[in-house]
């Protein structure tokens, strides 16, 4: 008897244990953006303020390719306000406001108008089925 009762705690220990690992979070954060409409350009770029209404300052830039684009950096210490630029001249409002922090982030951006854009963290979506590009 003793014998069960130890390997059904083993067993489910284990569960525990594999079930906690696909929640692990990543280290350093991902960003997968979608460009609706017809883009122009070939690049955006990830900014940062260096303080509130500050100087703008360029943290990296991606290549669109079939109007998507990814960045990839390391882990942040907390989430900050970061935004990203459209390198098209034409574009009304090219930035795209969003808080920068560890894990996945999807934005989907309209290629005229940046700033009317989505955000969304990977990481509130957990254990949720996404119909659409999330």
């Amino acid at each position: 008897m003793k014998k069960i009762v130890l390997v059904g705690l083993c067993v489910a220990f284990s569960g525990l244990l594999m079930g906690q690992s696909q929640y692990k979070k990543m280290d350093g954060y991902v960003i997968k953006g979608v460009i609706e409409g017809d883009y122009k350009a070939n690049k955006v770029y990830l900014v940062e303020e260096e303080e509130i209404q500050g100087k703008p300052h360029i943290v990296d830039s991606a290549e669109v390719v079939n109007n998507q684009y990814t960045f990839q950096g390391p882990s942040v210490k907390y989430p900050r306000m970061y935004f990203i630029k459209s390198a098209d001249p034409d574009c009304l409002s090219p930035i795209t406001p969003f808080f920068l922090e560890n894990g996945e982030i999807s934005i989907r951006a309209n290629a005229d108008f940046f700033l009317n854009s989505t955000a969304r963290s990977g990481e509130r979506r957990v254990g949720k089925k996404c119909s659409t590009w999330c």
